[in-house]
């Protein structure tokens, strides 16, 4: 290719999930372009996410809605700055930021939008968003594809330089010596949780099992009060770590755990990607679009279906037996507690069973396609 940036832009502004599973984009365009400056815009905390990433040369972060006179200050410094401007959001705003600080622009861009005529006269190239067939890393890739590039799928982890001194500060300098399993139950969005249930009888298997059972979660005092008061755990024989780790800290706990067990988050995505057996307990969202990417998976499509449990690699997606109609209808649409059946009516029994064929059978890829667990 005769195109050479010099500086590239990465805008991966939705969720910090987002962030994550942009990682095989920006590495793609690192291994096409290894002397390019690439900078990757997130909302605040994306910082987290990229750190000790090496195919990032610096992480520029900007609050959705800005005070005008910031976000002015901070285009007016960068425009025309960028040879290359790639966006994983199809937002008016991303397209905004790309046609300010961009000299070409590539974007994903959503068929339901009035104005995707005018985007698709500015970028040099667009993607049409699918989420019925392909997953948020494959998305993504396809704005590397449309450059001509090769696609890299691995998911790159956040890493801290001192993470072992700082787990072992909480758990103990043997912390590694014993096998142990990683337990997420809290997300941002209220409506992705399990039940209080579920999680105790899941805990008291682990405890019977000789598993040390260890709890992460956000840093603020709520997402504690919800993980030790809301759910109970302080009640239980667990280490909660939530708010004690940075988000590179948690990629060490993940990749020495004997088991991961979490809601569809961001730590999900990272256990997969850690390569550490992983069951994903999924509610209302789709998994074709947000199911965690089993550490090592290559494909056109998705590695999930859109219904029911499946396992592929080192992953087990679960879903209880009911499902309702928003399951169907794209991320954006309002869900409602109606749309929990498929959380509320999965039981621990499942969980359990689904974590002994896991642990017994994690082989990676003996299978092309998901299957039943």
């Amino acid at each position: 290719m005769s195109f050479e940036p010099r500086q590239i832009l990465v805008i991966a502004t939705p969720v910090m999930g987002d962030v994550l599973l942009s990682t095989p984009l920006v590495r793609s365009l690192r291994n096409a372009w290894p002397n390019a400056v690439i900078d990757v815009l997130t909302r605040p905390g994306g910082a987290a996410v990229l750190e000790g990433n090496p195919d990032v040369s610096n992480v520029l972060e900007l609050h959705k809605k800005p005070p005008a006179r910031e976000l002015a200050a901070f285009l007016l410094r960068r425009f025309r700055k960028y040879d290359l401007v790639l966006s994983n959001s199809a937002s008016d705003r991303a397209f905004a930021y790309c046609l300010v600080m961009g000299k070409r622009r590539v974007s994903l861009v959503w068929h339901l939008h009035s104005n995707n005529a005018l985007k698709q006269r500015f970028y040099d190239h667009w993607v049409m968003i699918d989420e019925d067939r392909y997953h948020t890393i494959l998305q993504n890739l396809q704005l590397a594809e449309a450059l001509g590039l090769k696609p890299q799928f691995d998911v790159v982890l956040p890493r801290t330089a001192d993470a072992d001194r700082r787990i072992a500060a909480e758990l103990g300098a043997d912390w590694v010596d014993h096998p142990y399993v990683v337990l997420h139950p809290d997300t941002a969005a209220p409506i992705k949780r399990w039940h209080k249930r579920g999680w105790h009888t899941l805990i008291r298997n682990l405890d019977a099992r000789g598993l040390r059972v260890l709890v992460t979660g956000g840093p603020s005092a709520a997402d504690r009060n919800y993980v030790e008061t809301t759910l109970g755990f302080a009640e239980l024989n667990v280490d909660v770590l939530a708010g004690k780790l940075r988000l590179g800290d948690v990629t060490a706990l993940l990749e020495h755990a004997t088991l991961f067990v979490g809601v569809d988050t961001l730590i999900t995505h990272m256990a997969a990607a850690a390569g550490t057996p992983t069951i994903g307990i999924f509610g209302p969202f789709s998994p074709v679009k947000w199911g965690p990417w089993p550490r090592g998976w290559r494909g056109d499509n998705s590695p999930w279906l859109k219904d029911g449990s499946q396992r592929l690699g080192n992953v087990a997606v679960l879903r209880g037996v009911k499902q309702c109609e928003p399951c169907g209808e794209p991320y954006y649409v309002k869900r409602t507690e109606e749309c929990r059946k498929c959380l509320e009516t999965l039981e621990a029994e499942s969980v359990i069973a689904a974590i002994d064929d896991l642990l017994s059978s994690c082989l990676l890829y003996t299978s092309p396609s998901p299957r039943d667990s």
